[in-house]
């Protein structure tokens, strides 16, 4: 065999040899992943519903989830204002997730506390997906609705509407606002937690909230650094000028009421210290902790309806925040809607009977999910003089025939 015959054996061979190695490596390749899944292609056949894939009498079940406190009204109410940030353009890869659909998956993933999967599997759209809505979709209702729904009073005639609220269902003249907060457990953190401030008026409506987007410094006081303290001080507020209390002409400011986490001041009461106090002193903290129960209230609905905050939620602490800001502003819908289904009447503490027994709320059962009760501190030494003085003159109107309550009389 000449030369020209081995050289063109040895392509011939090579040749072979990589067709072969070709072959191999094709069998091996794994199937190519598709864009969408076929299952998730069928999404939105059925009609234009939220959740049209599934069978009418599945919709409709499915529905009940959270319309059992949001009717189809309201739903189309929220929809009409978040629609314009929530819409997407369809592309030549795929559709896009009607507004519809946004919406509705957002608020069943808050009403139920299902993970992003198991929301994702009953919509037909990808876990991933699911995440991006819900988290767009809660930051795009805070965003539109914060402005209409979280309003903290600018002016004292606001104020004094809020004051006049309090005096009316809780008798604590002056009072403002309940002022709470929560500390927002999130598990993608051991140990990890943000705080949530609110204020709250009368009818369990937050007036005013912030969430911390970084681990609470609990050493540092939950007051000292936050914005309400800051307004407060550069008297930003607006509150009104001091009035005299009902029934009588001796004149005081208006307050918030807050816990023992708070300091005492001037303008924010809080109670007696719990060791050794006295019967009239006592009568004050009873009064007080009838105003400042509006914002654990208020808390407490948040948690029980809005399901989410009572499972362990695996988000970092920015999302967690998302969602609770527009958990807020759902609440504050409702709560402007008068929706009974929302706050009935089991569902918060009340009094009952001639002597308005405390029977406490239903929420109270579930208790608070990832809301955690911020450490409590006995009041500090360095409150005012005068702060002292206003509460020891508010405890002596309130055991006092003008402004003491028929079914709680000093003895």
């Amino acid at each position: 065999m000449d030369d020209e015959q081995l050289i063109a054996a040895a392509l011939l061979n090579s040749v072979a040899c990589f067709a072969a190695a070709v072959h191999v490596r094709n069998k091996r390749r794994k199937k190519r992943r598709v864009w969408v899944k076929p299952w998730f292609q069928r999404r939105g056949l059925a009609g234009k519903s939220g959740i049209s894939w599934l069978p009418k009498a599945g919709e409709a079940e499915a529905e009940r989830e959270f319309l059992g406190f949001l009717t189809s009204a309201q739903f189309e109410m929220l929809l009409e204002r978040v629609r314009p940030s929530i819409t997407r353009k369809d592309t030549k890869m795929r559709l896009a997730v009607s507004a519809r659909e946004r919406l509705s998956v957002t608020l069943r993933y808050l009403t139920t506390g299902e993970t992003f999967g198991a929301v994702g599997l009953q919509y037909r759209i990808a876990c991933a997906t699911v995440s991006q809505i819900v988290l767009e979709t809660c930051e795009a209702l805070y965003r539109v609705l914060k402005a209409e729904l979280v309003e903290t009073p600018t002016t004292a005639a606001e104020w004094r509407s809020v004051a006049e609220e309090f005096q009316l269902r809780w008798q604590f003249p002056h009072c403002v606002g309940a002022l709470g907060g929560k500390l927002l457990h999130c598990s993608a953190k051991a140990q990890s937690s943000m705080l949530m401030m609110a204020i709250a008026d009368a009818k369990y409506k937050f007036l005013y909230v912030n969430v911390s987007s970084e681990e609470t410094d609990l050493d540092a006081g939950v007051f000292w650094k936050s914005e309400v303290k800051a307004a407060l001080d550069g008297g930003r507020l607006n509150l009104p000028l001091p009035g005299p209390l009902p029934n009588t002409g001796t004149e005081a400011p208006y307050v918030f009421v807050g816990d023992t986490a708070y300091p005492l001041r001037t303008d924010l009461m809080t109670p007696y210290p719990s060791r050794e106090i006295e019967h009239h002193e006592g009568i004050f903290n009873y009064r007080l902790y009838r105003a400042h129960r509006v914002v654990e209230n208020a808390f407490g609905i948040l948690a029980t309806r809005w399901r989410i905050f009572q499972t362990s939620v695996s988000l970092q602490p920015s999302k967690l925040a998302k969602i609770a800001l527009a958990a807020v502003c759902l609440h504050n819908f409702l709560c402007e809607q008068r929706s009974e289904a929302y706050i009935n009447r089991d569902l918060v503490d009340r009094e009952e009977g001639a002597e308005h027994c405390l029977v406490e709320g239903t929420w109270r059962a579930d208790g608070l999910g990832v809301f955690r009760p911020v450490p409590r501190k006995e009041e500090a030494k360095n409150s005012t003089a005068k702060a002292v003085q206003q509460r020891d003159a508010l405890t002596e109107y309130f055991n006092s025939p003008a402004g003491m309550l028929p079914w709680h009389e000093p003895t």
